[in-house]
């Protein structure tokens, strides 16, 4: 058996860490003293030194890499937080480290890939995974990899020819290579891949966005179906006076002192808190949180009447939690990318402050249904809302959204969440 003491001052110190305790560097470096080995440990040791603005803090974490460099969860936390930090040219230093020691690790290249798709480096992504084949991995799922991030990197050719070679009813073709079309403008090709991508998985939401696009961009009556006149989305009051909203602030700003941009997200120009916000157990937080669980619940349950084909209403029924949180920080020249949370049934943005905006240039609004920039579809937003603090915009996961770029002094803050 072992020792429970040992177990509870790491259970304790990794607690610390997820909700916020300001003695969390404390508790890990006590903790990693008796259990120097624990991996979730040596992670959140590494993000707390970060945060407190360590000159090295990377140095336990590096060596253990390098001594185990199979070690997938280490590469990714290392990989992330130096890009977070500024490291742009050698985030992926030491994994392309382990990739030449152990070039038959399929986790390995699994991860490689996966974090040059999420810093948009698209057309390495696709060479990796053309890489990973030619080690060995000869996967059809890997080239199904590489024709998405060729596509994305604007090799049209390419992306086509990888996916005319690939099986028929391999999970993921129909969804990604309607992308490929739409990205092409052949939108019948599409229209059809759709069909097939909703059949085979109608929980897709991806599927369900593009979709949306085409149906709109068509005039096709299914699309009121689909998006109910607007009927899906909510803007409203959350309940928290000038006062809370001030000190939320103020919280928040601490929380975003020692922050990046951060890998795989859409905020540019800004910075988003790490971990999940609603663990942490700050009465501040507590309390926004329960605010928002409240609002979800009120407009969940003013929706119109169970649908089990439609891809919200056919949850209408269901209790709907808030699965995570998180905060964003936009200053001058911010803005979210049109991008999609394919993992809730509900996204969402509450604005806790917001500079004066140029509602002329509707700059800072948030932007609902406006096509991703790799597909140049002629389409506006399908709806468009201007921020207002203490206000929480609720709506469909099946919406690509965004934001208008603004250009003037202070710092829109909001947090978000999404809700299953």
């Amino acid at each position: 058996m072992g020792n429970p003491q040992l177990k509870e001052t790491t259970r304790s110190a990794l607690r610390a860490a997820e909700e916020g305790d300001p003695e969390r560097g404390v508790k890990l470096e006590r903790a990693l003293e008796t259990d120097p080995y624990n991996g979730a440990l040596i992670i959140q040791h590494a993000v707390a030194r970060v945060d407190s603005g360590d000159r090295d803090p990377f140095a336990h974490l590096t060596d253990i890499i390098r001594r185990a460099p199979d070690w997938v969860d280490g590469h990714a936390a290392l990989a992330r937080l130096r890009w977070e930090t500024g490291d742009r040219e050698n985030f992926l230093f030491d994994l392309e480290q382990a990739l030449g020691q152990q070039p038959k690790n399929p986790a390995l290249w699994n991860l490689y890939i996966d974090l040059l798709a999420a810093v948009e480096r698209f057309e390495e992504a696709a060479d990796g995974a053309r890489a990973a084949i030619n080690a060995g991995f000869a996967d059809p799922v890997l080239q199904l990899i590489e024709a998405m991030h060729a596509g994305s990197a604007g090799d049209h050719r390419r992306a086509m020819q990888l996916f005319a070679e690939l099986p028929d009813q391999l999970t993921g073709r129909a969804v990604n290579e309607a992308r490929q079309h739409m990205r092409m403008n052949q939108l019948d090709r599409a229209s059809v891949l759709l069909d097939q991508a909703r059949e085979e998985n109608p929980e897709d939401l991806t599927a369900w966005a593009l979709t949306e696009l085409i149906w709109r961009s068509r005039k096709d009556p299914r699309h009121d179906w689909l998006f109910r006149n607007g009927g899906l989305i909510s803007f409203a009051p959350v309940g928290l006076d000038d006062t809370e909203l001030e000190d939320l602030t103020a919280l928040l700003e601490k929380l975003h002192a020692s922050q990046y941009q951060p890998v795989g997200q859409s905020v540019r120009n800004g910075t988003q808190t790490r971990g999940n916000l609603q663990r942490n157990r700050n009465p501040l937080l507590v309390h926004l949180f329960n605010r928002l669980q409240s609002a979800v619940d009120t407009w969940f349950a003013t929706l119109p009447d169970p649908d089990p084909a439609h891809p919200l209403l056919k949850h209408r029924q269901s209790a709907i939690r808030i699965t995570g949180g998180w905060s964003i920080r936009a200053t001058a020249g911010g803005y979210h990318t049109s991008h999609l949370h394919p993992g809730g049934k509900i996204s969402s943005a509450c604005y806790i402050s917001i500079p004066e905006l140029n509602d002329k240039e509707r700059a800072g609004h948030l932007q609902l249904g406006h096509p991703p920039k790799d597909i140049p579809m002629a389409l506006e937003p399908v709806h468009m809302i201007k921020p207002r603090a203490g206000h929480l915009a609720l709506f469909p996961s099946f919406l690509y959204h965004g934001t208008v770029p603004f250009s003037c002094s202070g710092q829109r803050m909001t947090v978000a969440f999404d809700a299953a």
